[in-house]
């Protein structure tokens, strides 16, 4: 309770340092934290809280006898971050918000209890539907292919106390789901005009997989001097410059074989930043 505290208002300090609109504390007790604030400092906020909250448990010494008894070195955490209109009703972002939180948790599973994750949405209408439904819209199957749209929750840390029965951390999903190769394709896209970018976006769910890496591979050449071809490279150096990214087969869901994009990720997340 009294490292949420205090984690809590370093990471309001830094923000107001940064300029940022207030944050409205709704709970801020034990590791659980909810509040109120401006959508477009939220992920920034949510990140360097998690971070600190969990560094400051690794070495404080009223938890250490704790860690030790759970074999942890230090607390995990996960967070959901619903961004919606002022006048959306509270309670359903709340729940939206939630919901992102324990989709997060998938990290648990395979990285244990000290990993740090976290799920976003922006709601841009007044409708709220369940993650699942919103994740669902997101997959494309194409002959034994499973285009998916979206490459959230994002792993902000792995921990080091897998505890996935044995069976060992789960290397494939965490290279999937990297808060910092999203990070990088937000900074890629950056380098796009942004009518050329919503027709990138157009185009996933609209042509084949084909059609959308031909596109792709113009789009890195006509940018190439505004820096988008070695921005995008660094997102994941072993794919090259691929739109997607292959993965093997997800038989929990019978989705076959997979491939990721951070395209749509990246730019929501971008498309909101510059809205400011």
């Amino acid at each position: 309770d009294r490292i949420s505290r205090e984690t809590f208002r370093d990471a309001v300090a830094y923000l107001w340092h940064q300029d940022a609109p207030d944050i409205i504390p709704i709970v801020v007790g034990g590791d659980d934290l909810t509040v109120v604030m401006d959508g477009y400092s939220s992920l920034e906020f949510t990140k360097r809280f998690m971070i600190e909250f969990c560094d400051r448990t690794a070495s404080d010494p009223d938890i250490q006898p704790i860690l030790e008894c759970a074999g942890l070195p230090q607390l995990g955490m996960c967070a959901g971050i619903s961004i919606a209109k002022p006048h959306f009703p509270f309670s359903q972002s709340y729940h939206l918000a939630e919901s992102l939180m324990n989709n997060a948790k998938q990290v648990k599973s395979q990285y244990g209890k000290d990993s740090i994750a976290l799920d976003f949405h922006i709601l841009y209408d007044s409708v709220s539907t369940s993650i699942a439904d919103i994740r669902r819209r997101l997959m494309i199957g194409e002959e034994g292919q499973t285009r998916v749209l979206t490459a959230k929750p994002y792993v902000v840390r792995k921990g080091e106390a897998w505890g996935n029965e044995g069976a060992g951390p789960n290397e494939e999903w965490r290279e999937v789901h990297d808060y910092d190769q999203f990070d990088k394709a937000r900074e890629a896209i950056a380098k796009l005009p942004l009518s050329q970018a919503c027709n990138v976006r157009d185009a996933l769910f609209a042509d084949l997989k084909d059609t959308q890496e031909s596109e792709w591979a113009f789009m890195l050449s006509a940018y190439k001097k505004e820096g988008f071809e070695e921005a995008w490279r660094k997102v994941k150096p072993d794919n090259g410059n691929q739109l997607y990214v292959q993965v093997g087969p997800d038989p929990e869901n019978n989705l076959g074989n997979r491939e990721y994009t951070y395209f749509l990720d990246a730019l929501e997340a971008l498309k909101f930043q510059k809205e400011r």
